[in-house]
């Protein structure tokens, strides 16, 4: 009986012939099953190998299909063609009937499939069958349907699609295909992107960073120090460095390998937005590839400071006065005021030398860059031994801020 019926099949398969139907319409307006096609690549390049999926929707009772795709040799070559996973995914037992051996020099590849013995067929959606190429020269592959298999050409009608039923091993009528098409591109032959890179959103007047930016070479030419490539400021101008980051000599960053490029980011005195862009060169020959530009902000954070100077001692002689002065810089962008509570304080609220906060004057405005003198007494404790001193900036009950001063005090 199982024979028999796939005989049936075989004879249905080379009788059958397509409906035949134009690019995006249907058969019937009440159809509801259809056929389209699909590709694993939307920037499919020379030399590249891809997948081509005929795909189903709404199938019902499917017993057996067979694809047979005529191509143009010079455009692609067929490495394989597999049956997708509608068959796999019914949990039903199934023959490959008729395929193609691949790759071939007839530019035409065939498969055909049936499920075995007398059951019901496959109802769903899913990928009947898959072409495995290879593109081999720039052009467009158009996947249009034909309802006789004997008219497949490369340039024109070159898809043929048939399905069958368990019921009366007939066609599946009230199908529509849609027609598709893909481009094969050019594979630029200097080309990169940028793969990643930790600029910083903002930075501080004439404070120098440390960065990277990760290049991939997509091109089909080597990089190499002695090829002159380099990455590059655009126009050769940056506002935070002036050099171009070379290769190393033993740099050979092969078509897709990365090469990561470091160095060094100091920001401009000046507060503002700046922009830095960077891209790929070959000295004195060409720019290639995407622009990396970033806006990184310049500026001083609300509160901010610099220890500019001290003389506090570093020995002093036990129960004794001192009277000492720390310098402190205002860079940040808040202007310190005792109405605001800014106080230059001992960490922790506690110092060996002097137990009081330091506060500003009612008349104090220390704007951003001005300096604020703290003038203060410290006292040496009475038992000798060495001591810290340590002081920063403070808004009560707010936060500390700017670094801290720490002394080391030998009191004899």
């Amino acid at each position: 009986m199982k024979l028999k019926r796939i005989n049936y099949f075989l004879i249905s398969f080379l009788l059958l012939t397509c409906m035949f139907i134009s690019s995006s319409t249907k058969t019937n307006a009440e159809a509801l099953s259809s056929i389209s096609y699909s590709v694993n690549n939307t920037n499919i390049k020379i030399g590249q190998t891809f997948n081509i999926y005929v795909n189903a929707q709404n199938i019902s009772d499917l017993y057996g299909a067979s694809v047979d795709f005529k191509y143009d040799l010079s455009l692609l070559k067929i490495l394989d063609i597999t049956s997708g996973d509608v068959f796999s995914r019914s949990g039903k037992a199934y023959n490959t009937v008729i395929k193609s051996t691949l790759p071939d020099t007839t530019g035409t590849a065939s498969i055909a499939l049936s499920l075995q013995g007398d059951i019901a067929g496959f109802t769903g959606n899913g990928v009947l069958f898959v072409i495995k190429a290879t593109a081999l020269k720039t052009g467009t592959v158009n996947l249009q349907t034909t309802n006789d298999s004997s008219k497949l050409t490369t340039s024109g009608l070159n898809m043929c699609v048939k399905l069958v039923n368990s019921t009366t091993n007939a066609k599946i009528t009230g199908v529509a295909y849609t027609n598709s098409s893909f481009a094969i591109n050019k594979v630029t032959k200097i080309n990169s992107e940028i793969v990643s890179y930790n600029f910083p959103a903002t930075m501080l007047p004439g404070q120098t960073y440390h960065v990277r930016i990760v290049v991939k070479n997509i091109g089909s030419e080597t990089w190499t120090a002695a090829k002159n490539y380099k990455l590059a400021p655009v126009g050769y101008s940056d506002p935070f460095t002036k050099y171009k980051l070379v290769l190393s000599p033993t740099d050979n960053i092969k078509p897709g390998q990365t090469k990561t490029f470091t160095y060094t980011m100091k920001a401009p005195l000046t507060q503002g937005t700046y922009t830095t862009d960077w891209q790929m060169y070959q000295e004195g020959i060409v720019w290639f590839g995407k622009i990396l530009s970033r806006h990184v902000v310049v500026a001083n954070p609300p509160r901010a400071s610099l220890i500019v100077s001290n003389n506090i001692p570093t020995t002093m002689v036990h129960s004794r006065k001192y009277n000492v002065q720390i310098v402190v810089k205002n860079t940040g962008s808040d202007t310190w005021t005792a109405a605001k509570q800014y106080k230059l304080a001992p960490v922790g609220y506690s110092d060996p030398f002097n137990k009081y906060k330091l506060v500003l004057s009612p008349n104090d405005k220390i704007l951003p860059g001005q300096n604020k003198t703290f003038s203060f007494s410290m006292i040496a404790p009475s038992t000798k031994g060495t001591y810290t001193s340590d002081w920063r900036m403070y808004v009560e009950r707010i936060v500390w801020f700017g670094p801290t001063t720490v002394k080391r005090i030998i009191v004899k």
